[in-house]
């Protein structure tokens, strides 16, 4: 009688399985049915991700955008995307497990095995533990350390590092990408369309669909995600072949930019000018002497963001906004002082700002810190500042290094557009809220993929 050979990832999967199997026989007797089959839900769609990563990060790439679109069940609430990251992440450690156990470990294998500035993380996980001696609930601070700290590299960052391996698969998670972030500038648009009011009322913010705000936040939101939409749509543009497709880029890279100038958004609008300026130099650095006339031009474009502001800050809101932003600005100096080393703890900044008389008095209910710099001096003082702007500066650092190094001249233009694309989020959470988010992270993550592509040859 002949033998039958299973396929080794067969019997892992069939384990896994079983395993499924005997968790429902014991999750009997103490949850309820709800419960079960939630669990279920999530143990499967572990088990299909880890045998279609790709699916699983399309999905993500598709939702990265909308923060503000939770799921909510009970106590457990969570972004979709996240949800999506978690059971994604889930799945490429079953399949990494399973891949190695089957002595599979050739280069072409989708498998978490790249870690990019993993060490400045674990340094920068490291000194956020240490801060922790400062927290009222040891509990409370752990679960922030895992998420969204931990999480934001886990996640946003080895995620797509590690799935993307073909130029088919790039070109794919941008196009989703670039297809949020156009449907996020047609919600910016609608707000200003049907929003009535002062010339403040009618700024670009998320539009609210069935009453519900899928990007989060206000008009920072969409001038953040236009910040990424706009590099994203220009290397669209540069590695396609089609002057259809490259005519609908442009249109989508002049839709985008109009968008973030109606935000009216003070970071973005910044952050647009810092990622012309790399443009502009980058292109032009060679030849200064014979571009007197774009230097007239760049004068212009700063003159026009000049008197942007000086007539903007004449406006109630925005002089409430700076205001309050200073006086943050200035209690995180002071609460730094206080324990400069290992600063106050995770997640206490806002305890920290609530607490303050003058500020209440004045603002109202504590904010989050808008700047990544007030966040990790109070949070986790010089050691968490240090060690969180050593890695920003490492994934920085590649991205020059890169374009530096590449051979040809279309490498060195997609190098740079990846290298403005850095820069201009980077930038952004100086001023903003999402130094943990996706709209940081990934977008790096992805911009770090298509230099790394590039480099193999693999993105031509």
């Amino acid at each position: 009688m002949e033998k039958i050979h299973l396929n080794k990832k067969l019997v892992y999967y069939i384990s896994y399985l079983v395993i499924i199997a005997l968790f429902n026989v014991i999750s009997l007797f103490y949850l309820d049915w709800q419960m079960i089959v939630a669990a279920n839900a999530f143990l499967l769609l572990i088990l299909f991700f880890s045998s279609f990563p790709v699916v699983g990060l399309y999905i993500f790439a598709l939702l990265y955008p909308f923060s503000g679109w939770y799921f909510i069940s009970g106590n457990f609430n969570a972004p979709y995307h996240d949800i999506i990251g978690m059971l994604l992440l889930g799945g490429m450690v079953l399949r990494s497990i399973i891949l190695y156990l089957e002595e599979k470990k050739h280069a072409k294998q989708i498998l978490l095995k790249i870690f990019p500035g993993f060490v400045l993380f674990a340094l920068f996980v490291l000194a956020s533990l240490v801060s922790t001696v400062n927290n009222d609930s040891i509990t409370t601070a752990i679960k922030y350390l895992l998420r969204p700290i931990s999480f934001f590299y886990l996640v946003y960052v080895l995620l797509p590092i590690n799935i993307i391996k073909t130029k088919k698969v790039l070109l794919n998670v941008l196009k989703l990408m670039v297809a949020s972030g156009v449907f996020a500038g047609i919600l910016g648009l609608l707000s200003t369309i049907f929003s009535e009011g002062s010339i403040i009322a009618h700024r670009a913010v998320p539009y609210q669909l069935f009453g519900y705000n899928l990007l989060g936040g206000n008009h920072n939101a969409i001038a953040e995600i236009m910040i990424v939409t706009i590099p994203l749509l220009i290397i669209l543009f540069l590695k396609s072949n089609n002057y259809k497709s490259k005519g609908w880029y442009i249109v989508g890279s002049m839709f985008s930019v109009i968008v973030l100038l109606l935000t009216f958004s003070r970071t973005g609008w910044l952050a647009l000018l810092l990622q012309l300026i790399v443009l502009y130099f980058a292109f032009y650095k060679k030849n200064i002497k014979k571009t007197a006339v774009s230097f007239v031009a760049l004068f212009v474009i700063v003159a026009l963001f000049s008197s942007y502001f000086i007539l903007w800050n004449q406006i109630t809101e925005v002089q409430g906004s700076t205001s309050s932003r200073l006086m943050m600005t200035q209690i995180s100096v002071s609460e730094f002082i206080k324990s400069p080393i290992v600063g106050h703890g995770l997640n206490n900044f806002n305890l920290i700002i609530g607490s303050t008389f003058a500020y209440w008095v004045e603002f109202g209910d504590a904010l989050d810190a808008h700047g990544m710099i007030q966040k990790q001096m109070v949070e986790s003082g010089i050691l968490g500042l240090g060690t969180f702007c050593l890695l920003i500066s490492y994934f920085l650092y590649n991205y020059y290094k890169q374009y530096r190094i590449s051979e040809t001249a279309a490498h060195k233009k997609v190098a740079l557009v990846c290298l403005m694309l850095a820069v201009g989020v980077v930038f952004f959470q100086f001023f903003s809220t999402s130094y943990y988010g996706t709209r940081m992270w990934f977008p790096l993550a992805i911009g770090f993929t298509i230099l790394t592509l590039q480099q193999k040859r693999i993105l031509n």
